[in-house]
């Protein structure tokens, strides 16, 4: 079983398995062993009855393993997708690959290695993992053959945001793509339709650099306003859970700035109930019945409704949330959805700008924290974005913040470590060629970024090795020159670092990659590091237990980031001049 705190290692991590340890020769060869023949009902009877059921049992894996020495495609020489091997005929690689993602991952890298494209059996549909940062690269490059899944799409609106099965047909039906231009081989759609390609349109308007100045600037006022409401003073506080302390500002913080100053006051058990949701979304998205996730259930119908109630009475004329959510109803007025469906979707944009960063920001926070050099050293350049307007007050000059090399560097650092995202690609429309691997039609593609993330063979590990994959390092994106590095927290005085990404291509993809990023990649990063220097900016918090790491729970595991898996108690208390 593999190590549940430790997701990053694969060397390993299927030994000890049935799987790696069965190996073909015991069912085709009586080279391990005699069977002598003795009269019907002796002891020849029984171990016969029994390798039969052993052969029928590997029968599957035999079949799959065969399909290893045939994976050549004949008209061009191009490799076919390596199967991965499976015990149970039908169900194939499905169990593993639901429940136990880590240890199937780790048993295709022991058994094939960390880069390539590799098939599962799951029922009765074939799925392609991809590995490897230079067949990321070649699927992000191939954008008219690879697109986004309208599958995986459709998927998530139905268990993940309940969709209401009446308005299926409406965005099933959407078959154009998410590009500019629609897809030539999909059946034609008026361009006011188009459900994947103005979803992201608008998202990517009002969350990327273009209008991210005026979201930064609601959610200063709005964090401001969190902070100031902290009954916390001089006096030192100890509390239980970190997490539950960041979690809370942060929430609350987008909320209002999304969703308008008066959101938390009309709905106060909306955090809570996004919060229970939000932590069991793999299980909605699996598809388990209510009986089984009764909480789960209850807090994604009470999410909806809020939604959908918080519209209906909302005054658009005095609303002072995001104007991309006043652009998306005005999209939706010309479809024909219902209101339950415009509630959904609603849910849909805020779980996108609001879940991965709320629990980001409290890994980036506590890592800080743990490393009082890093922390110091994060202070010094926070310092530098501070300005003052004319009324005395000091903002954040967010775009300067979000320039700055080391804060960048624990952003990536903190998304490397802590995002486990399944990527969804597919080739609907023909085949095609990824590097040396040909992918059929209509084949469903997996970008699993937590393979990327923790491939040694792609990253800067330090001076000395000592900072491997598992382990947080806050300067892991940084480079020096030559012969200046100190390999540590602490800035080096005779070079200022660079942040730089262009040697981690195809390894760093919590986002995705290429035109299909996820269009919210930029407010994440605005709204973490904003979170961080304000935060730490008007308290001063020390941990109660100075641990190198926490564990983490496993259950977004796929669909994000991983909140952490035990508390991480502490103490706080106000600045007495706080900025």
């Amino acid at each position: 079983m593999a190590d549940p705190q430790n997701f990053s290692s694969y060397e390993g991590i299927a030994s000890g398995t049935g799987i790696t340890h069965i190996e073909i020769p015991l069912v085709t060869s009586t080279a391990y062993g005699q069977f002598v023949l003795d009269p019907p009902g002796s002891i020849w009877t029984v171990q016969w009855a029994l390798l039969v059921a052993l052969s029928l049992l590997l029968l599957p894996k035999a079949l799959s393993s065969i399909g290893l020495l045939i994976s050549k495609d004949a008209k061009d020489n191009c490799k076919r997708a390596t199967p991965v091997p499976y015990l149970i005929p039908i169900i194939g690689n499905l169990w593993m690959f639901l429940y136990d993602p880590q240890e199937l991952i780790g048993l295709i890298a022991q058994r094939f290695g960390k880069s390539g494209i590799f098939s599962l059996n799951l029922l009765t549909r074939e799925v392609y993992i991809v590995a490897g940062a230079e067949y990321l690269n070649a699927i992000w490059k191939d954008t008219k053959k690879v697109m986004m899944s309208h599958d995986a799409l459709n998927l998530s609106l139905s268990n993940m945001f309940a969709l209401p099965k009446k308005d299926m047909p409406f965005f099933w039906s959407d078959r154009t793509g998410s590009s500019h231009d629609p897809h030539t081989q999909s059946p034609p759609r008026a361009a006011d339709q188009r459900v994947a390609y103005l979803m992201l349109k608008t998202s990517a308007e009002y969350l990327s650099r273009g209008n991210l100045a005026a979201t930064a600037e609601r959610y200063q006022i709005a964090m401001k306003n969190q902070l100031s409401d902290v009954p916390i003073q001089g006096e030192w506080v100890e509390m239980d859970d970190l997490f539950d302390f960041a979690r809370r500002l942060v929430a609350n913080a987008t909320c209002e700035s999304i969703l308008g100053s008066t959101f938390l006051t009309q709905f106060p058990d909306f955090v809570d109930n996004f919060y229970v949701y939000n932590s069991r979304i793999r299980r909605l998205l699996q598809g388990w019945p209510r009986f089984l996730i009764p909480r789960a259930w209850q807090a994604r119908k009470r999410c909806i409704e809020i939604m959908g109630q918080w519209r209906k009475t909302l005054n658009v004329h005095d609303f002072d949330g995001s104007p991309m959510m006043l652009k998306r109803w005005s999209i939706f007025a010309k479809w024909n959805i219902s209101d339950e469906a415009i509630a959904s979707q609603d849910l849909g944009i805020l779980w996108g700008t609001y879940s991965n960063a709320v629990i980001l920001t409290f890994w980036l926070c506590w890592h800080a924290l743990q490393d009082r050099k890093l922390l110091a050293a994060a202070t010094a350049e926070i310092d530098e974005c501070w300005r003052e307007e004319a009324d005395g007050n000091l903002v954040l000059d967010a775009t300067k913040l979000t320039s700055q090399p080391l804060l960048q560097s624990m952003h990536a650092e903190a998304l490397r470590k802590y995002v486990a995202v399944y990527i969804a690609r597919t080739t609907e429309y023909g085949e095609t060629q990824v590097l040396d691997y040909r992918i059929p039609k209509n084949k469903f593609l997996v970008i699993n970024s937590a393979i990327a993330h923790h491939d040694e063979r792609n990253w800067n590990l330090g001076p000395k090795g000592e900072y491997p994959v598992d382990k947080f390092w806050g300067e892991r994106f940084l480079t020096r020159s030559p012969g200046v590095s100190d390999g540590g927290s602490g800035m080096d005085d005779r070079a200022k670092p660079v942040y730089s990404m262009s040697q981690y291509k195809g390894a760093w993809v919590p986002f995705g990659g290429g035109i299909h990023q996820c269009p919210a990649r930029h407010w994440v990063k605005t709204k973490m590091l904003v979170s961080l220097a304000m935060i730490t900016g008007t308290f001063e918090i020390e941990l109660l237990n100075r641990k190198e790491d926490l564990k983490v729970d496993l259950a977004k595991y796929g669909l994000g980031a991983l909140n952490p898996g035990e508390k991480a108690p502490f103490r706080i208390r106000r600045k007495s001049a706080p900025v």
